[in-house]
């Protein structure tokens, strides 16, 4: 298994939350299920009012595969980290592991959502090749005052660790 393995998120909001691939390197691959527009049954009492949140995608936004790991006792870890993006202030980016996926080896830890830094943290960790492993994830502070004829991003950076 290589040191360390990279894929980034494109994480938008205009009136919706969309995620797109944006580069992958090496073993770990992600996919999204799901596009468009996740806020419209947000808002807290219809039509002129704001938004309830935390927000959260559906339970798998996006699907992580680990490979080219050299036995099920191969160890690894995933980290994630976000980029300064064009985010307005008070808006968090939170992510977790909704479940195991399949393949050998083992998972464990990110069942809870954590907030995403701009720093690697460790997000979960296993060991041998998964694949399909869901992630979900939430963004908070969320308003319908915040203006989004600008639109904003953020790219959500998934590392995996060999350990």
């Amino acid at each position: 298994m290589r040191k360390h393995t990279h894929f980034s998120w494109i994480l938008g909001m205009a009136v919706g939350l969309v995620l797109i691939p944006f580069s992958v390197f090496g073993v770990l691959s992600i996919t999204s299920t799901a596009a468009g527009t996740a806020f419209t049954a947000a808002l807290s009492g219809g039509a002129g009012t704001n938004l309830a949140t935390p927000v959260s995608g559906p339970a798998s936004d996006c699907l992580i595969n680990i490979a080219g790991c050299s036995s099920n006792a191969d160890n690894w870890r995933v980290d994630v980290k976000r980029n300064a993006g064009t985010m307005p202030a008070g808006i968090s980016i939170s992510v977790k592991r909704t479940g195991d996926g399949t393949g050998g080896g083992s998972i464990s830890g990110g069942g809870a959502f954590q907030s995403v830094g701009t720093t690697d943290a460790s997000f979960f960790s296993g060991a041998g090749n998964r694949t399909d492993v869901p992630v979900q994830v939430q963004l908070d502070g969320l308003s319908v005052t915040i203006p989004t004829s600008a639109g904003y991003t953020a790219a959500l950076t998934f590392t995996v660790v060999d350990t």
